[in-house]
């Protein structure tokens, strides 16, 4: 009797650990809390701020057989300080907001590949995270850069936010995903977002209604080996005519990032980006009809290894030029073009990784903007400065992942 109770334990504790190796659930989180000064043509501000994105978020994948994975991922994204979500009234949906504002998709993976349905980074993401040297995070929210006496942000709109050097890479609603399997260091990624509207055929035409954006696409064509790595990503970005109806600032377009990387010892790391968007501009206050954006980014990068620590540098500079549109407008006795908006960030930083999951970190950032004057807020609510707006930050944390 006892042998047989025995038995049927170890079938037992083999059968617990079978079913566990078949499925893998995990919670995980970060909290991200420093103390960021900022400077703003003159206005200084100390916050308690996130210095990256806190979160909570849930995944898992399951062992279907036959090679074959179920994977999915939700994510919240909130603000430690105050419990707040990471949210703004531009960015609700319907005016709700957003609970899993980072990633919510469910997919498959096997031989093939990868794919993925649900709200997903687009196909400039990963790129970008290897652009900027800090992978895209210790961000500072759009409030610091915000002017205190008119509520005007002062920045250009292609400006990425804080200490971010790479592209303006974002998350997408209603996405099908599809990702390859590594090949001998070669990768692919094809993004798809459905619009999710109705549209009439008009004989060869096709004319959406109620949405602004048609489907877009996207590709990304990655290659990591050894010391190198490089990739090179593209999007589309917009429907001109429903934009352009909608009364939208930009329509059609398309945005290009390429990376190229070479690591030294494992221990120092350089890179190169380039990023160009080109679209269709709707800019009524300042011109009729449409013109075209043309903005061009360059960075570059350095991250180094020292011990338990790592420094983090980068300089980024571009310039926003509409094409065919030279007026200028004159604000408190200054002139402004917009036809050649310039930008340069310099942002260095040294992380010190006290364990696996806790780093100390201190940043140091500056952000300049020169003949910004295009922007429709700016021009009716005149404001002045924009030909030499600089930005200065300071911040000092700790951040903990579980």
């Amino acid at each position: 009797m006892k042998k047989s109770l025995i038995a049927l334990a170890l079938v037992g504790a083999f059968a617990s650990a079978a079913q566990a190796a078949e499925s893998n659930y995990s919670i995980y989180g970060r909290l991200d809390l420093g103390i960021v000064k900022s400077n703003v043509k003159g206005d200084d501000s100390v916050q308690l701020n996130n210095g990256t994105q806190s979160r909570l978020g849930f995944k898992g994948v399951e062992d279907l057989g036959n090679g074959l994975k179920g994977k999915f991922q939700i994510e919240h994204r909130f603000n430690t300080d105050d419990g707040t979500t990471r949210e703004n009234d531009a960015k609700t949906v319907n005016g709700a907001d957003r609970f899993w504002r980072g990633q919510a998709w469910v997919g498959f993976a096997g031989e093939f590949g990868e794919v993925r349905l649900g709200r997903q980074y687009d196909a400039l993401a990963n790129t970008s995270d290897q652009v900027d040297p800090f992978g895209g995070d210790y961000v500072l929210t759009k409030s610091t850069l915000q002017n205190s006496t008119t509520g005007v942000y002062s920045s250009p709109e292609y400006i990425s936010e804080g200490l971010g050097l790479g592209a303006p890479a974002d998350r997408r609603d209603n996405s099908v995903v599809y990702m390859t399997p590594n090949m001998s260091g070669f990768s692919a990624e094809a993004h798809l977002m459905f619009a999710e509207s109705n549209y009439k055929k008009s004989g060869s035409t096709s004319k959406y209604e109620g949405d602004k954006v048609r489907n877009l696409f996207g590709v990304r064509l990655a290659y990591e080996n050894g010391p190198i790595a490089a990739s090179l990503a593209y999007q589309q970005t917009g429907d001109t005519d429903a934009a352009k109806a909608a009364g939208e600032k930009y329509g059609d377009g398309d945005q290009f990032l390429l990376y190229a990387g070479y690591t030294l010892n494992n221990a120092t790391t350089f890179g190169f980006g380039y990023y160009n968007e080109q679209s269709d501009s709707v800019n009524k206050a300042v011109a009729t009809g449409q013109d075209d954006s043309d903005v061009k980014l360059y960075t570059l990068s350095v991250t180094h290894k020292i011990g338990q620590g790592k420094i983090l540098a980068g300089y980024q500079w571009g310039t926003d030029a509409e094409v065919g549109l030279t007026s200028t407008t004159t604000l408190n006795g200054k002139k402004y073009s917009y036809a050649d908006a310039k930008y340069s960030k310099f942002a260095i930083g040294y992380h010190h990784s006290l364990s696996d999951r806790t780093t100390l970190y201190v940043n140091v950032a500056n952000e300049k903007v020169k003949n910004a004057g295009y922007s429709d807020s700016i021009l009716t609510q005149g404001l002045d400065g924009v030909d030499s707006d600089s930005v200065n930050v300071f911040g000092f944390g700790v951040k903990h992942n579980f």
